[in-house]
């Protein structure tokens, strides 16, 4: 039995590992029994990644619509359109929190009532609303996902939900000696360079401002360099600081569509965020087999392959552990975390025939 879904990003669609998630599920929709189509909350973006984006979602035979949820009319208008001429059979909200339950009570106030919601983290800004709003959510709601038991407990709590592993495309991330070259090359880095990397969108949730202070206090070690990719509402600020410490250490990328080859420029990976569910961008960091240094604030079930080093948010410890990796030189690359993901099924192809499975199934 095939199916009809309508995914909605309630935060919008960008470059965040929600968008990339929603990304790979319609790449991978072809041949499947499962087809998507795609409603933004927002405009359509006119980045140049994002427009390659559209193109390759496009075409798979996806449509995409845009609406701003600021616009309450316009935007109950457009989904209630979008809905009554499509025939769906599901509408599949991707969210962070209960908050989500705004886009439930619309498409309750439109008659539809099949709802889907996939939880993607383990804290927000809005806890007290959060709470306020859980149960209704879980009472619209008819089948619940997340992307790993913290995100799913934070989300539903007791409620009954199904874990979908955040893959990546292993192969594609494998590191390649030739690719680290070409990307020192066109950093204009030495090749005796150590490369420590971030990758994020530029919010207060991905902590920029920790890397930044990290990157001061190694200003002064030779040889230690700072990749950060990504785009958002701190990029300006980001910036600013940089020029104002005249951190000739760090570079900044902006947002590319090339992350899997920029990567391998890397000798080690930082994720200092305030929170996460299961960020996809670390599944992406092991599958190069880098070593990676996370916040104590991230949840230890995203250390798949028993390597990475969690620290409470304190600059000097990050400092130290990194001085420590390079004295030792324990970034060498571990070319067995590509099987160990394969093995614990955070293959993308694994991930999502899975949860593919699951939704063309009869809800009971």
């Amino acid at each position: 039995m095939s199916k009809k879904i309508l995914l909605l990003p309630v935060n919008g669609f960008g470059i965040d590992g929600i968008s990339q998630f929603i990304y790979c599920l319609i790449l991978r929709s072809s041949g499947s029994d499962v087809s998507f189509d795609l409603f933004v909350n927002g405009e359509r973006d006119s980045r140049n990644v994002l427009e390659l984006k559209y193109d390759e979602i496009r075409n798979k035979g996806t449509n995409m619509y845009f609406s701003r949820r600021k616009s309450i009319f316009k935007y109950v208008k457009a989904l209630k359109e979008v809905i009554k001429s499509n025939h769906y059979d599901a509408v599949y909200l991707h969210g962070s929190s209960s908050l989500v339950f705004y886009e439930c009570f619309l498409l309750r106030l439109i008659g539809f009532k099949n709802i889907y919601c996939h939880s993607h983290n383990t804290t927000c800004n809005h806890r007290f609303l959060h709470y306020i709003f859980r149960p209704f959510t879980n009472l619209v709601v008819k089948r619940k996902f997340a992307c790993s038991r913290p995100a799913g407990m934070w989300m539903y709590g007791k409620r009954k939900f199904e874990v979908i592993n955040n893959g990546v495309d292993v192969e594609k991330f494998k590191y390649s000696e030739v690719l680290r070259d070409k990307m020192l090359n066109e950093f204009s880095l030495p090749k005796d360079a150590v490369v420590i990397g971030h990758v994020g969108a530029f919010n207060e949730q991905k902590n920029h401002k920790f890397i930044i202070e990290i990157a001061k206090k190694l200003k002064s070690e030779e040889n230690i360099y700072f990749l950060l990719i990504g785009g958002g509402p701190n990029y300006p600020l980001i910036e600013s600081q940089i020029k104002e410490y005249n951190l000739n250490n760090v570079r900044l990328l902006g947002i590319r569509n090339d992350i899997n080859n920029v990567i391998n420029a890397f000798d080690m990976a930082i994720l200092p965020s305030l929170h996460e569910g299961l960020p996809i961008v670390c599944v992406e960091w092991l599958s190069n087999g880098l070593k990676i240094l996370c916040s104590d604030k991230i949840s230890n079930d995203v250390d798949l392959c028993s390597s990475i080093t969690f620290l409470p948010l304190e600059v000097n410890e990050w400092c130290a552990a990194i001085k420590e990796i390079i004295q030792l030189k324990a970034y060498q690359r571990d070319e067995t975390f590509s099987q160990i993901l394969r093995e614990k099924n955070f293959d993308s192809i694994q991930s999502i025939n899975h949860l593919f499975s699951l939704l063309i199934k009869e809800e009971k």
